[in-house]
């Protein structure tokens, strides 16, 4: 890149100059506080991932299958509406978390925990009585989880939406 930038200065007409310059004992010198303050905010969502993973050990004892992402944890696992007791695991597992995190002194967000449940027959008068303490979670037809709003027909119709009118609004920044 360098050579690149230098041949166009000088193929535009003008003339170049370059200065190398060199630190001496650079790395014996620096101010590790200043080191490691660029990179705790450079390692900061790393080293967050690393301090999370003994929780995978704790959503794997209960079969749920999960996906994380910094601060973000979505758990699924499937739903049978003939069996009561089929989100069992799941509400041990949300217990567990809440212990785990409390010993590692984090906190979960209850009033962000959002719940969206697929492939329910379609019934207007269908109660999510059978989510348990989660019944008040539910948010019917769509939620965002990452950037992403997941709708219960799969159709994605909200998000494509938002990514079109994201991308309208981007573009009349050009004009």
């Amino acid at each position: 890149m360098l050579v690149f930038n230098l041949l166009l200065t000088v193929d535009s007409g003008c003339a170049a100059v370059l200065v190398t310059l060199d630190l001496t004992a650079a790395f014996d010198t620096v101010d590790h506080n200043i080191l490691l303050s660029i990179l705790l905010s450079i390692l900061g969502p790393l080293l967050f991932t690393l301090y999370l993973l003994p929780l995978g050990d704790v959503l794997r004892k209960f079969n749920v299958s999960f996906y994380t992402f910094a601060d973000d944890i979505q758990i699924h696992l499937p739903l049978r509406l003939d069996c009561k007791d089929s989100l069992q695991p799941l509400f041990s597992c949300l217990s567990d978390i809440k212990t785990w995190m409390a010993l590692n002194f984090l906190h979960l967000n209850e009033s962000k925990t959002e719940v969206i449940v697929f492939g329910l027959p379609k019934d207007p008068n269908l109660s999510f009585d059978f989510m348990g303490p989660l019944t008040s979670k539910v948010r019917g037809s769509s939620i965002k989880s990452l950037g992403v709003t997941f709708d219960i027909t799969f159709k994605f119709d909200k998000q494509i939406s938002s990514v079109v009118k994201g991308s309208f609004l981007s573009s009349t920044d050009f004009s």
